[in-house]
């Protein structure tokens, strides 16, 4: 029922480049198959001043913080960032590690003055904290979600102006192709430490379009005019 849906449908909207890659392989002719990412609301546009952001989360001026924001679950690699940060606080007494989100309660977190968990936050502090850390990383595991979804965290990272590391999976090693040396191999915290370590030293920050909501809004009703146009004629 689902080939039969997709076969028959005028339009087809996907997340990501790598989903619409699958979908034309499997099912359908690419014609009529859209790439519609995740987007970003206004509030991540530029970020936030970063004094202000750290000092809202009292961060102090002579440490580094690295972390994340987002569903905190071994499922997404959460345990391997957190075997790779304990390796790299080992070597450096600055660095500290941020978490926030919803916490699986299978996760454990190690026990550590060097990492702090601030829970769910509100939604507006969320570019708050991207201003605030030093390095965001963008965790995905090598499976069937990691490999067709498109990570929203990655792009609200990247508004805020914060240097990133991800997992070379799926669109992240599609749209950092140009940039290998911040990607990490999944669930390999001795790469992840290492691409970790350059961007600590080099803070290399992105520079690429990052669609807002209404961008795609538009996108999807220009897919849905063409439609409607089509019908009539």
């Amino acid at each position: 029922l689902f080939a039969h849906a997709l076969r028959r449908a005028h339009a087809i909207t996907v997340v990501s480049g790598a989903l619409k890659q699958l979908i034309n392989s499997k099912y359908t002719a690419a014609s009529n198959l859209h790439v519609i990412e995740n987007a970003i609301s206004s509030i991540f546009m530029g970020g936030h001043d970063r004094q202000t952001a750290r000092k809202h989360f009292s961060f102090k001026p002579d440490r580094i913080y690295l972390g994340m924001a987002g569903d905190l679950s071994r499922e997404k690699g959460i345990d391997t960032l957190m075997q790779a940060f304990m390796q790299i606080a080992a070597e450096d007494n600055r660095v500290y590690l941020i978490l926030a989100g919803r916490k699986d309660k299978h996760l454990d977190i190690p026990d550590s003055d060097r990492i702090q968990y601030l829970g769910m936050l509100p939604h507006t502090d969320i570019p708050l904290l991207f201003s605030a850390l030093d390095l965001g990383v963008v965790c995905i595991r090598n499976d069937d979600f990691g490999r067709y979804c498109f990570p929203q965290k990655f792009y609200e990272m990247a508004a805020c102006g914060l240097p990133i590391v991800a997992s070379a999976v799926g669109e992240m090693k599609n749209l950092l192709a140009l940039q290998p040396e911040i990607l990490f191999r999944a669930d390999d915290a001795v790469d992840m430490q290492r691409a970790i370590r350059y961007q600590l030293h080099h803070r290399q920050i992105l520079s690429l379009p990052i669609p807002s909501w209404q961008m795609q809004a538009e996108k999807l009703n220009q897919i849905i005019r063409d439609i409607v146009w089509q019908a009539g004629s």
